[in-house]
């Protein structure tokens, strides 16, 4: 749910989204941030992602009874690089476990990335919870979501457990805490260990048939701008994309302009090039620019280009007046 903003710090985000209103200027939020502070946003400036979390938040809240004594809120963490299917279904049991047990929800997320050696805590799993505090418990629907690496999950529940923050883990039945038992923890340990050595499994088999593709003369991975896709005697191969080699053409025409008229100035030349390709009705909507880190790749490696084709033809001529 994070979501940049330009009058706050760069290490500022969108904590959560906790109340609505409609004014003259229509619909907005009121976020709090990670430092605690609050702002009313207008709905343009969150992402649809953010709003349909905090909707889906509100609707579960309504059915759950808060606890008078030692009120807790939940964080509930949901992940799967598999398909959106499953990440739904873990949102599902973990918002019914939290009805069952009376904890209110105060956050949740749903990331679709691997858990292999726990990346994923380089994406929303790392960004929220150093915030979290004594009071928060996370609710997982098993201990494999939260990745698939014995010792780095082993040492985040760890982690957690200094904080006070409890784990729910709902198809287990098992809290992690202080007070967990020795047999809760080898169940525990036992279910990531197996995981890390399927995910070990699968990555050796994924790599073997990579190498073996490209051997044959496959090209692997998303195909740079410029080209596209083709299968070619059941080869894949990277073939000319026409319609982006036109654009490309155009960026670097409107760049050595642009830069005489800028000043040598990149990101005003950059901006200039985004603004010239707007309202561009030759082109499909993927084709045009939209971003000057954009542009700046593009020209950065047509430059780069450049520059081994004239290293390239002066070695050549040097050689023949050996």
């Amino acid at each position: 749910m994070s979501l940049s903003n330009t009058k706050k710090s760069k290490e500022l985000v969108v904590f959560k989204i906790i109340g609505e209103r409609h004014n003259a200027e229509g619909l907005q939020y009121l976020v709090m941030w990670s430092n605690s502070e609050t702002d009313w946003l207008n709905e343009k400036d969150i992402s649809p992602y953010a709003i349909e979390i905090y909707k889906e938040i509100r609707q579960a809240n309504l059915d759950i009874s808060v606890p008078m004594v030692d009120p807790k809120e939940a964080f509930i963490y949901c992940r799967s690089s598999i398909n959106q299917e499953q990440i739904e279904k873990q949102t599902e049991v973990c918002i019914q476990y939290c009805n069952e047990a009376c904890i209110p929800i105060g956050y949740i997320i749903k990331d679709n990335v691997s858990g292999r050696n726990m990346k994923n805590i380089n994406y929303e799993l790392g960004v929220f919870t150093p915030y979290l505090k004594e009071g928060n418990v996370i609710i997982v629907s098993e201990p494999d979501v939260l990745g698939r690496d014995l010792v780095k999950v082993t040492s985040f529940l760890y982690d957690m457990k200094k904080k006070g923050i409890d784990i729910h883990f709902v198809k287990q039945k098992i809290i992690y805490n202080k007070d967990t038992n020795a047999e809760s923890k080898f169940t525990i340990r036992d279910i990531l260990n197996k995981a890390e050595l399927v995910s070990d499994v699968q990555s050796k088999r994924f790599r073997d048939k990579q190498m073996k593709l490209r051997k044959s003369g496959h090209q692997l991975g998303t195909p740079p701008f410029g080209m596209k896709v083709r299968n070619i005697n059941g080869i894949r191969k990277f073939v000319t994309n026409n319609g982006e080699q036109k654009v490309i053409t155009k960026i670097m025409t409107l760049y050595k302009v642009f830069m005489v008229q800028n000043g040598n100035k990149k990101k005003q030349t950059y901006q200039s090039i985004i603004d010239t390709f707007k309202g561009d009705k030759t082109l499909e909507e993927n084709q045009i620019p939209d971003n000057t880190n954009f542009i700046m790749k593009i020209v950065n490696k047509q430059n780069k280009l450049e520059n081994i084709a004239y290293n390239s033809i002066g070695n050549e001529f040097s050689t023949l007046h050996l």
